[in-house]
């Protein structure tokens, strides 16, 4: 029936919070969205009935975690990404143990059900040409069917994933080995933790990377030939921004892929220093393209400012600030932003997702001594991530700054 009227479901479970997104046409939206909260209101769970199904649902998952190693190298390392710098999010090797040992019941779930909406704090968006007055009416309908009460003072606490902040002029090094036997290649991720920025130092950033990215797959792909995957990018977690040189090789270990990263950076020091006015000017104009932009459709308007709510900046004229802050860009900050933020003050953490074929060869090549950095004074090997995050400071949580601020 949903389909049929055009409507369309989105139920996404992230790490402290439940979106539903509904989309559709004006008055198709109360009645589907009142359908589909009341299933989930409504739904009995029972022994006789559901027990089999969750044990299918169970071993589903279980095998899904499980192959998430069997993936191309680079992608698991893509993936590991996220858990390895962002405190309190669970590692999929940890979700295994868990399933494979901890017997998980009907009951289990019809407690949990009966619990989860006792204190829930609800944030809306609902963007098109709805009138005031029928948005409350979905609104106050949702608070009725889950019988929220939005007067009620949430006294649980609030998960905040904190990002792990990395210590100046030492090399991280998290190396785990690739279960699929047969699996021949091997792929690292060298991340280069710059930190929260402010206001044109973030498209310092964006610059650094649109300067160096094509460069980067020229000299260690095409060159070089270290791999057909060959990028870099450049990211930022709860606004810690980072840039990331990935690598993926069949003939080439990650610890030495990681020698040749450092150097890639070595090498280019110079292009930064020198770049030209004609080069510079390129790169502004693409940052100011891609501000430019304009939405091409309701949806992706929608996905821009729910970013800006869940993120609590509220900024939702940031396109407009973002290009005032690029044309304040000059070459000199530029310079400056790569030489203090990238090179003096480096932070960097490699992970290594190495095939069992050249374990010894990787773990060889990192008894080696490193001569080619000198602003890596110390290297760090550990296998555990919660030994890592633990001996590291984390970085404030950025959006409850920006809510204080503006409800203070």
């Amino acid at each position: 029936m949903a389909e049929e009227s055009k409507v369309k479901f989105k139920l996404k479970i992230l790490y402290n919070r439940l979106d539903i997104i509904i989309s559709g046409f004006n008055d198709s939206l109360k009645s589907s969205l009142n359908e589909f909260l009341n299933f989930i209101q409504n739904l009995e769970l029972t022994e006789e009935k559901h027990t089999g199904k969750l044990k299918l649902l169970k071993a589903e998952y279980l095998k899904k975690l499980k192959n998430s190693f069997l993936k191309r190298s680079y992608e698991v390392n893509m993936e590991y990404m996220n858990i390895l710098l962002s405190k309190g999010l669970n590692d999929p090797k940890h979700l295994i143990d868990y399933l494979s040992n901890k017997e998980i019941t009907i009951q289990d779930l019809i407690n949990f059900k009966k619990t989860m909406f006792l204190e829930t704090n609800s944030v809306w968006l609902i963007q098109g040409n709805l009138k005031k007055e029928t948005a409350l009416e979905i609104i106050n309908s949702t608070n009725e069917i889950f019988k929220l009460n939005v007067d009620k003072k949430i006294t649980k606490s609030f998960y905040a994933k904190r990002v792990v902040q990395l210590k100046s002029n030492i090399n991280y090094i998290y190396r785990y080995l690739n279960p699929n036997k047969s699996e021949q290649d091997s792929a690292i991720a060298s991340i280069y933790q710059i930190g929260h920025l402010e206001n044109e130092e973030k498209f310092y950033c964006n610059l650094l990377n649109l300067f160096l990215s094509q460069k980067f797959g020229d000299t260690l792909r095409t060159k070089e030939t270290l791999g057909y995957i060959v990028f870099m990018i450049q990211f930022n977690i709860m606004e810690v921004y980072h840039i990331l040189g990935g690598i993926q090789s069949p003939s080439k270990v990650p610890e030495f892929c990681s020698e040749r990263i450092r150097n890639f950076f070595k090498e280019k020091e110079n292009d930064i220093k020198n770049i030209t006015d004609g080069d510079f000017n390129l790169l502004i104009k693409s940052l100011l393209i891609q501000q430019m932009k304009k939405d091409i459709n309701l949806n992706e308007q929608f996905y821009r400012n729910w970013n800006e709510i869940i993120t609590k900046r509220y900024k939702f004229n940031i396109k407009e600030e973002n290009i005032e802050l690029i044309k304040k860009c000059t070459e000199e900050g530029f310079v400056g932003f790569f030489e203090e933020k990238f090179k003096k003050n480096m932070k960097k953490i490699d992970l290594e997702y190495v095939c069992e074929k050249r374990w010894g060869e990787n773990e060889k090549k990192m008894g080696e001594k490193i001569n080619d950095c000198e602003f890596i004074k110390k290297r760090i090997i550990f296998d555990k991530i919660s030994d890592f995050q633990d001996c590291n400071e984390l970085y404030p949580e950025v959006y409850s700054t920006y809510y204080n601020e503006i409800h203070s």
